[in-house]
């Protein structure tokens, strides 16, 4: 994932911290076992929904600019789905956030002289956040897919609807928090996924015979979006807001919409899995 584990600036204790994941994952057997259950089934979950519905190679936006007020609240039937996961999710990536934030702020006082001062609650809350982190990532990809898959969603329709939803306007790409962790805000994939939307929305409408006023002011939207999002490739998709004709079909749902938010992992709301060996998965 990029810039999925960056952990800057805890180089008080890393040897240790070092040790102690090798500790924990030596007796951890069972708990990698399920957790690696969960990344399969949300792979092979996956599979599924690219068999069944448009991806983020094929998914069509409206050329209107417009989403359906069914297809939202489908949407919203999805992020109902993964509120639990969402929430528990969110309480290990702020707990880490913390624990390093409380190193990196003994290393700067000058308080890490020495084994005796090695800040050793810190580390252990630090360890046991990261241990947590990858099964609750699973959990959270494997709760996404079937929520996806029962209410009959692509995966390329949600990333649309979510990225316009949930966009930023102004927010850099990559946020490096007081702590030191550092995440993407959305994998290259995903980004590159919804640029290609874009452009065959835009493609679309430069093809059509009669198209409306709505449809020009889409095109003239999107045509300075791609150009911006190809000049800047750390940009995010909508960093100046979304069009129109998108913003008011979203209007009607947003407190609801908003209420479903989950910003504390946003770097990892369209993450895709992909299995390597036994034992290895990756993110794209």
């Amino acid at each position: 994932m990029k810039g999925s584990g960056c952990l800057k600036g805890c180089a008080i204790g890393c040897a240790v911290v070092a040790v102690l994941v090798v500790l924990l994952m030596a007796i951890g057997g069972f708990q990698v076992a399920r957790w690696m259950g969960n990344f399969d089934d949300a792979i092979e979950t996956r599979a599924s929904l690219e068999e069944s519905y448009p991806t983020l190679e094929t998914f069509q936006p409206a050329l209107d600019g417009r989403i359906p007020a069914e297809r939202l609240e489908v949407f919203l039937r999805v992020r109902e789905g993964l509120r639990e996961e969402c929430e528990a999710l969110s309480e290990v990536v702020t707990s880490m956030d913390g624990a390093i934030g409380e190193m990196n702020a003994l290393e700067e006082a000058g308080e890490d002289q020495g084994l005796k001062d090695v800040p050793w609650m810190a580390i252990g809350k630090t360890v046991g956040s990261a241990f947590s982190l990858a099964p609750a990532i699973s959990r959270f990809a494997k709760a996404r897919n079937e929520a996806l898959l029962t209410q009959q969603m692509g995966f390329g329709e949600y990333a649309w609807i979510f990225t316009a939803v949930y966009h930023e306007p102004g927010q850099e790409s990559v946020d490096a928090s007081e702590s030191g962790i550092e995440f993407g805000d959305m994998n290259e994939r995903a980004r590159g996924g919804l640029v290609e939307m874009m452009r065959r929305t835009l493609v679309s409408i430069e093809a059509l015979e009669a198209p409306s006023e709505e449809h020009l002011a889409l095109a003239g939207f999107l045509r300075q979006e791609v150009a911006a999002l190809d000049a800047d490739r750390s940009r995010p998709p909508w960093f100046d807001g979304i069009p129109a004709s998108l913003a008011s079909s979203i209007e009607p749902m947003e407190s609801d919409l908003a209420a479903l938010a989950c910003p504390a992992v946003r770097q990892f709301e369209l993450a895709r899995h992909r299995k390597r060996g036994g034992m290895s998965v990756t993110v794209d």
